[in-house]
Parts: structure tokens; sequence; C-alpha cells
């Protein structure tokens, strides 16, 4: 009976712990992603910007992508490598097992060794004391080093750190405690310490009166006189700490070798072990960089704490791991609550958790959202409806009336104090703190599975569905959007930002409602505006006017500017430290101190608004490598010297070598992934490329003359470098195009010159004398001509006015053909009683054409077809007249519709008619058509094509027996092209049916009839054919256009492309709206 109480009392107190696993945003740099080895004692970063690590397989250069590794192969006398430094001038300073190794700016190394003076092959550490004068720490003692002299420092005690205190003395942290460097000499501090037989292993010294010891019983604070004693009873990581670092924030920094590392400030201490993000217990060093980054070396690689991240990830807010958080709120308390999909709701007071579930008494553990209402705390539950939580019951209400309650997504608290409840049923709910009241199709709203719930400053209520779009509740009325051309039914989630209701949905991003003078309109906001994915969970309106936008791909903050019409937007992902990535429903809550919270598949995740300014420092940009042809190459021979990075200086290259790269870097370790590049080369183009993630340029067939290449670089925020890094160099001309060889050649061909010159004259002189006595035969000759031709003069003239008076004659019957022809062309009202838009652009070549366009409706069917005969003119008008006349006879008089039995009888028709035949030199005269037939009370559309095709352009990204889609960000238009069958209206060698295509058209939607007119028609720059592609882009370009200004801009362009040119072919272009 005993122990079953205490197993009661166990299993209650279970939902209860503590969890102090905070994960940060650290960047881990291990053998599993490339990190050269396991070990890193020492971090360190050059006067450049490069980071290096201290390896048991070298000294480690990195750029934030690229590793370059420096060990024995290179000159070192070991590749175990325990510190890196770099003096003032420059030289690099690299301490191994095996000695101390010097490399100078130009590369020269010197290695110094037991043979130099030390007391010990095994060098730990390096510090400068002044230019040319190095102190080394060595495993049995340490030494100086002036010039390239070694003098040892008395007495012999392993020295583990130097530093130089703000005073000019330099203090040395040893196994036997603190000591002065004095000349040559280490001189014990005298210091309340003295007594003890510490062992000292680093110092950190604070303002001018302050220094911070690491010791193996904890770290002492020395305020010059006294020693305070920080342990693991005050909340230090680890008695025993091997390293120290004092930050530019403030923060005292310590690791220990067996527990992890932390930081200290204003009497807290804050430590960070692999539950917080590290790679290891076991922190072997401490470096801040110049972005202000904190990184830790550790016997499992590198970490390094991004301090520019605002987000702070709670993984564990449930036991359970990759814990699926929803909803979230806080109370008056100050608590956060939590819903969970599995673990039931968890409330969290800053330091503890609390889960309830159903082991607590809950009804279920699967929740959506949570509304905490004074006292009461309302949970939207999976399975069983709505649960209320007065602190000590839960309560469950699954039925209202009638209306069973299941699934309830959404729970929101208006301004007036009413509980709105949204879920997987029709209608939604509201309690007023005494009744709840449904709102279905029986009181006036016709919407079900109501996922977001949100009101405006005008009181009215908004309503998103994933099976019916969006609605307003103005207290009288229910407003569908749908029915105002909202054609997006899937919107997850609303909220009120910025004078504008803004709705999530799952394909096309945001879309943001305006009222104005009591009309609605509406936008979209989606990828193209930067938002991180059109598939949005969650908006989320902040105190300080920004609008978040949670998807699967991350969190985006949007801003607005002062006017609210331009947006900016900012992505966060797991680079940024929004590790949870894929956001949840209603997951997102600003608490009492400004901070936001946002619910994510892998637990919950903290924005702390302070942290989350933009870094203003630029980038260290560098070209680390310029390569020939892509391969590196020596450029000794073409350059005057070689800078301390290897580039070449004053470089000039024959015209043979002009095929360079250039390899560039920006050294950002906040982000690198984010850094952004731009170039140019001088001398081929001013104009800067657009930003590119990619470090390399690459430029190819450069022709001869002088270049200066430009590189710039901005870091993660954004923030370009002002000057840019840049390297000149020279391609020469080949020979034939140098001053000389032009000389000489131009004096050859000009002597050559005049030699022609001089024969041609000597033949001219002896042709002269021929020519002069053929004028004296031929003048004889003319005169008689002239004669015969006065003659037959007065026979033309009479020969000219009968040829006259036939063309009047031919010209007024072609005039009255075309008004023959134009009398049975269809009457446009037609289209207009069916269509709410049309246009007909006719163009024909000569007066009368062998394009026709021909449309009627038959029963609520109107067919309309573009038809282009063969041949222009006379000829054409002649087959024209016989196309319309069969078409009025197959459609108008036999009733027939289906565009592929037209299609069929009239080639019968134009067959039989001409007496065409398959024989050899028979003549085929036909027709190439696309014709349409429309149904206008279901807006089916039927399509048959003979060679021709038909466009359709809508908002729709697919349709049926779509070939090629075009897209474009503009207007959000589509045009689909179904092509016709390779047949004529004529006799051919394929004799097939007509395919006829069945498309669903939808309001809105415009349709396109064509003859070949209009691409084939040549001009522009180079006098060539206007062409099909460009004809599509010019459709769909315009699209958003009323139709009659669509004629006008075809007009235009047809008009511009031809110029002076001849038209040469009949045009005609029929487009109709639905």
């Amino acid at each position: 009976m005993k122990w079953s109480v205490v197993f009661c009392i166990l299993a209650w107190l279970m939902p209860v712990y503590q969890v102090s696993a905070q994960k940060y945003h650290f960047i881990n740099y291990t053998v599993q992603n490339g990190f050269p080895q396991s070990n890193a004692d020492h971090v360190f970063q050059d006067s450049q910007g490069f980071m290096w690590f201290a390896t048991q397989n070298g000294a480690v250069k990195f750029d934030g992508h690229n590793y370059q590794v420096i060990n024995e192969k290179d000159g070192l006398p070991s590749s175990v490598v325990q510190h890196i430094n770099q003096d003032s001038e420059g030289n690099f300073w690299i301490s191994t097992k095996s000695g101390l190794t010097k490399i100078d700016k130009n590369g020269k190394i010197k290695t110094f060794t037991e043979k130099d003076g030390f007391s010990s092959p095994e060098i730990i550490c390096t510090y400068e004391i002044n230019p040319g004068k190095m102190l080394v720490c060595t495993r049995k003692s340490a030494a100086i080093i002036s010039g390239e002299k070694v003098i040892k420092i008395s007495p012999d005690v392993h020295v583990r750190f130097f530093l130089k205190m703000k005073s000019g003395q330099i203090w040395a942290a040893t196994a036997g405690g603190i000591n002065i460097l004095n000349g040559n000499f280490l001189e014990p501090l005298k210091s309340g310490l003295s007594e003890f037989q510490l062992s000292f292993s680093d110092m950190a010294e604070v303002g001018d009166s302050l220094i911070w010891f690491s010791t193996s019983h904890g770290i002492y604070k020395y305020n010059g006189r006294k020693f305070e004693l920080f342990t693991e009873n005050e909340g230090l990581i680890s008695n025993k700490i091997n390293c120290l670092l004092y930050d530019s924030e403030g923060y005292l920094w310590y690791s220990s070798e067996n527990k992890g590392c932390g930081r200290y400030k204003n009497g807290v201490f804050q430590n960070f072990t692999p539950e917080n993000g590290i790679t290891s217990l076991s922190v072997l060093s401490l470096f801040e960089d110049r972005e202000k980054n904190i990184w830790m070396g550790s016997r499992n690689g590198v970490s390094m704490l991004n301090v520019h991240s605002p987000f702070v990830h709670f993984d564990k807010v449930s036991p359970a791991e990759g814990e699926i958080v929803l909803g979230i709120k806080g109370d008056e308390s100050g608590n956060i609550w939590f819903c969970t999909y599995g673990h039931g709701l968890v409330k969290y007071d800053g330091t503890t958790y609390e889960t309830l579930d159903t082991k607590k008494g809950s009804i279920e553990d699967y929740f959506f959202d949570v509304e905490i209402d004074r006292k009461t705390v309302w949970l939207a539950s999976a399975n069983n409806g709505i649960i209320k939580y007065d602190g000590k019951n839960f309560t469950r209400i699954n039925k209202i009336g009638e209306k069973r309650l299941e699934r309830v997504y959404n729970i929101f608290k208006d301004s007036y104090g009413n509980i709105w409840f949204g879920g997987n049923y029709k209608g939604v709910v509201k309690y007023d703190g005494e009744n709840f009241t449904v709102y279905n199709p029986e009181n006036g709203f016709e919407g079900g599975d109501v996922m977001g719930i949100g009101e405006d400053p005008a009181k009215n209520m908004w309503f998103s569905s994933t099976s019916s779009g969006l609605y307003m509740y103005n207290g009288k009325k229910f407003i569908s959007f749908g029915e105002m051309g909202m054609d997006n039914n899937y919107i997850r989630c609303v909220a009120y930002c910025n004078d504008v209701m803004w709705c999530g949905t799952a394909s096309e991003g945001i879309i943001g409602v305006s009222e104005k003078n009591g009309k609605f309109s509406w936008k979209y906001v989606n990828t193209d505006l930067g938002i991180s994915s059109n598939n949005v969970y969650i908006l989320y309106p902040d105190s300080r006017g920004n609008l978040w936008c949670g998807t699967e791909k991350g969190i985006d903050r949007i801003s607005f500017d002062k006017n609210g019409s331009d947006i900016l937007v900012k992505n966060y992902t797991k680079d940024e430290g929004f590790y949870g990535v894929e956001t949840n429903i209603n997951g997102a809550f600003e608490d009492r101190k400004g901070n936001i919270w946002f619910g994510t598949v892998d637990g919950a995740t903290c924005y702390f608004p302070e942290r989350d300014a933009p870094s203003m420092l630029e980038t260290n940009t560098y070209i680390t490598r310029l390569r020939l042809f892509f391969e590196d190459f020596n450029w000794k021979e073409y350059c005057s010297s070689v800078d301390d990075g290897g580039l070449p200086v004053d470089l000039v290259l024959p015209w043979d070598m002009n095929h360079l790269t250039f390899d560039f870097i920006g050294l950002c370790y906040s982000n690198p992934d984010k850094v952004k590049y731009r170039y140019r080369l001088l001398g081929q183009s001013d104009i800067w490329s657009p930003p590119t993630s990619d470090p390399k340029a690459v430029f190819t067939n450069i022709t001869p003359g002088k270049y200066e290449f430009q590189v710039i670089s901005s870091n993660s925020d954004g923030v370009w470098n002002e000057n840019p890094v840049t390297l000149k160099f020279t391609i020469e001309p080949p020979y034939w195009q140098k001053l000389w060889f032009i000389l000489l050649v131009s004096g050859a061909v000009l002597s050559f010159v005049i030699l022609i010159v001089n024969l041609r004259i000597r033949a001219l002189k002896a042709a002269k004398k021929v020519l002069e006595m053929k004028v004296i035969n031929r003048t004889q000759e003319i005169q008689h001509q002239k004669e015969e031709i006065e003659a037959q003069r007065n026979n033309t003239e009479e020969q000219k006015k009968i040829i006259e008076r036939i063309h009047r004659e031919v010209d007024q019957s072609i005039v009255y053909a075309t008004r023959i022809q134009q009398s049975v062309f269809p009457d446009i009202n037609i289209l207009k009683n069916h269509f709410s838009d049309q246009f007909v652009f006719f163009r024909p070549k000569d007066q009368v054409s062998g394009d026709f366009y021909w449309w009627t409706t038959i029963e609520n069917q109107t067919i309309i077809t573009a038809v282009d005969c063969t041949g222009h003119g006379v000829p054409g008008a002649f087959m024209s007249m016989l196309g319309i006349s069969f078409l009025r006879e197959i459609v108008m008089k036999e009733y027939i519709t289906h565009p592929g039995v037209i299609l069929r009888k009239l080639r019968k028709e134009i067959i039989k008619s001409l007496n065409q035949t398959n024989e050899i030199g028979t003549q085929r005269d036909g027709m190439d058509m696309g014709l349409i037939s429309i149904n206008h009370e279901t807006n089916v559309m039927q399509f048959s094509g003979a060679n021709n095709p038909v466009y359709i352009i809508t908002r729709n990204r697919v349709i049926q027996n779509s070939d090629k889609v075009i897209t474009t960000g503009t207007h959000e238009m589509f045009l689909h092209e179904i092509k016709g069958d390779k047949m004529p209206i004529s006799i051919h060698y394929r004799m097939d049916k007509f395919d006829t295509h069945e498309i669903q058209l939808q309001k809105g939607d415009q349709v396109y009839l064509f003859s070949d007119g209009f691409a084939d028609q040549f001009g522009g720059a180079n006098a060539g054919k206007f062409r099909f592609k460009p004809f599509k882009e010019l459709l769909l370009k315009n699209a958003h256009l009323p139709m009659e200004e669509q004629q006008k801009v075809l007009e235009n362009a047809f008009d511009n492309w031809k110029g002076i040119l001849e038209q040469v072919d009949d045009v005609v272009v029929v487009g109709v709206k639905v």
C-alpha cells in the first residue's frame, strides 16, 4: 500500500520537469561536415579576417566555406599544432609538438627548436611583447625570441599563458601560481593566493583594475586588493576551468575540458552543453571574432555562437523528441501555454514545463489552439470538440444544440470578449460568456472548415475556410469573397495589419484585402515579392507593425513603408537560427516583453527583437586566386612581382591568354551562405553584375586592352563594401594588330596599288582610242534609230490610252468584289452578345483577301473560325467566298456544331468543288484554319484545327491538352497552345479525321484564333520574320488590357515591325474573352 501511494505521487509529478536545454544558434564544424581533424586546441583570427584552428593535422585556415591545411608537408616540424598567432608585422607563429615555426609575409619559413635554446621541443603558445619580440611558452619553461635569438626566462616553470596588462606589466599563468615578468625573470605575484598551490591556466583583464583567473578550483576575480572565488556552487559549469575570454558585450566566457562552457555577467551564469548546440563537453579554447561571434574549439571540431541570431529554440517542450507545437498563448502571470499534437497542453513558467495530458486528467492529448479568458483556458481539440480547463478540471463541449463538434481548429477572442471557434464542421461557434451560438446556413453563414478567425478595427469578424474561401461578418450579414471573384477557396489564416486584412493560402501566398468607399479589392504577396513559400500556415501582427508569415520553409518578417504600399521581407531559416523551420497553424504569440513565440514541427522557437539588429560591419573581401583556362597558373613570367596573397602585380598577357577566372571570398562567418558578390571588368563594361552567391567570375575571349577587375561583397544583412577589391592587367594585341606590322603591311599594299594603277592607266589610254572610233560609228546608228523611235512614239501613246481604260475597268471590278466579300463577313454584334469582350484585327495584303473570319451562334453554341486560304488577292478571295458559303451550309443549315465534323465536311466540299485528286501535278488549293465551338451554358470549348492552333490565356497553370505554357509574374497569366492536326482543308496524302479537343473554360479566359500572316511578316532591324514566339509573348504581355486596346497593340506592333517593307500576306487575328 505504501509503495503504491509513492508510485501514484511520482506518476502525478512526472509531467512537471525542469529543462534548461535551450538551443542557441551554434554553427558547428566537425569532421562529419569537412573539418580536417576533430581536435581544435586553439582558435585565432588573423589581420585579414581569416579564421585559424590549431589541430592535430596541422594549422587550418578557414574562410567560411573552405579549409586550407598547413602541416609537415608544408614545412612545419610537426602536424600537431597547439597554438597560432600573428604578430604586428604580419608574421605567423605556429606552435607545435616539435618546435615553433615563423612564416613571414613572403612565405619564408623559420623553425625554432631545442637546438636554438628551448628547454623543450613542445611549444604551448606565443605572445607578442613588442614588435620583433615574442614570448614563448614551452612544456618546461618560457623564453623570449628577439629577432632570431632565443633568450631563456628564469626560473624554469611551466608557463601556460602570458598577458600584457594595461599597466604594461606582463603576467604569467603557471602551474604554481601567477608571476610577473621582470626582464628575463619571473617573480611571484604577492597576493592573498600565495599560500595556496593553485594551478592557473588563463587570465582575462577587465577594465583597469579587474582580473579574472581560471584554476583547477574555480575562477577567481581579483580587484587589486582581494580575490573572490566562483565555483559550481555559484553556478559555474565546472571547478576545473582551462580557458577565459572577456568579450565585447561584457560577458566573461569560461570553458572546461569535461563539462562544456559558459558565460557570466551581472551575477548570472549561463552554461552551454551539447544540449544547447555545441559539439562537445570538452571545450579547449575560446575566441571572439571581429563580428562578435564566439568560437569554441573542442575535441569534436569547432562551434561558433552567432550572437546576432535573435532566436532561441526550445526543443524540449515535452518529454518527446521533435514535439509538434501548434497554438501558443500567454496568461496574466507570464506563463506560456503550448498546444502539442500528442502530449497535451504544456505550461511553461520560464524554468519549468508542466505537461497537462490524459495522465493528468485531460480529455485528450491532441490540441490545435488555445485561448485564455481570465482564469479559463479554452482548447481546440482534434477529436473531442471544445475543451475548457479551469485550472483543476477539463470539461468537454462537443455538442451545441443539434451541432456536433469533433475537430476544432481555431479559437479567437474578439474585442467584446466573445470567444469564437472554427472547425471541420459547417459554420462557426460563438460563446458570449453565457451561451453558445452557432452561425451556419440557417442564419446566413455558408462557410465551413474554418481554420482562421480575425477581427478588424471596425469590429467586423473575418473567417477563413479551407473549403470555401474568405468571409466577413459585419454583425448583420455574412459576405462571401468567393462570390465577389476571389477564386482561392483554401485559406488557412487571417490577420489584420497596416489597414489590410491579410489571408494566408495554401498555394498562392498571402492575399491582402482592402476596403475603400465600400468596395473591396485585394492583392497578392507571394514568392515573387520575397516570402519563402506560397504555402502559408501562420499570419501574425506584432506590436511593432510587422506582419509575420510562417511557412514550411521558415518564418518571414514583412515590414511596411510609411505609405503601406511597399513591403520589405526578411526571411529566417535554419541559417539564421530558426531551427524548427516548418511552422504550424496558430503557432505565434507575442509575450509581455515583446518576444514572439512560434510553434514548429520540432518544438517552439522564441524571437528576441532586440537582438535582431542588422550588422553594419562590411565583409573582408579578397581575390584569392587567378586562373587561366580554369587551371592554376604560375604568373611570375608575366608580371613584375607577386603580392602577399599570391596574385600577380603589373600583369601583362599575350593575346591568346585571354580566358581568366577570378576566385574571391567575402568573409562573413555569421552566415557565410548568405554572402553575395557583384563584380565588373572595367575596360569591358562599367556595369556591375547582378548579386550572386558564386565566388568566382569567368571572362572568356578578352580582347586586347587594359583592364581592372573589381569585386565587392555583402554580409548576410545586405551591407556592401564601399570600396571594391581590384586586380589590374593588360592583354597585348597579336602581332598583326601592332603598329609596326600594320605600317609594314600598309607600305606593301600601297606599293602594289601604285603598280596596278600605272598598269591600268596604260590600258585605259589604249582603250580610249578604240572607244573614240566606236563612238563615231554609234553616233551614226543612233541618228537612224531616233528617226524610227519618233515614228513609233505616236503609235505608243494611242496604246497607252487603251491600257488606262482597261485598268480603270478592272479596278472598279475589284472594288465591287471587295464590297461583296465584306458583305458576307459576319456581324460583330454576334460576338458582343455572347462574350464579355472581343476584337478582330483584319489587314488584307490587297484590296480583297484570301484570309477571312466567320462566326455564328446555333442554340447557345457560338462557332468561330479564322481561315488562311491559299494565295491572296483575287484568287484568295474566290477561295474565301467558297469557304464562307460552305461553312454557312454546314453549320447554319445542317445545324452541325462539332468542330471536327465541320472541318471534315468542309474538306469534302472543297475537294469536290475544285475537282481535286491525288495525281501528281494537279492543283491542291485549300485552307488552313482553327475552329472553336463554345457552349455558353457550361463554358466548355471544343477545338479542331487544320494546321493552325488556338491560344488560350488563363489564370490557371494547367489545362487539358496543353502543349506549351508560357508564364509571366507580371499579371499571373498563363498561355496555353493547343495545336491543330497537320492536315489542310484540301486534298492531302493524309486524310484522317480531325481531332476535337475539349477544354473547360473559366470566366475571364481569353481565346485567340489567327492566320500566319502576322508571324510571317518581314521587318525589324534584320528584315526577318516576326515569328510565333514573339507573337505569343505579345499576346501574353497585354492580356490584362481590354480587347480593344489589345487590337491597337497588335496593329502598332505589326506596323512598327513592317516599317517600310511590303506586307507579304493577309493578316487576321480574332480574340474573345469569356
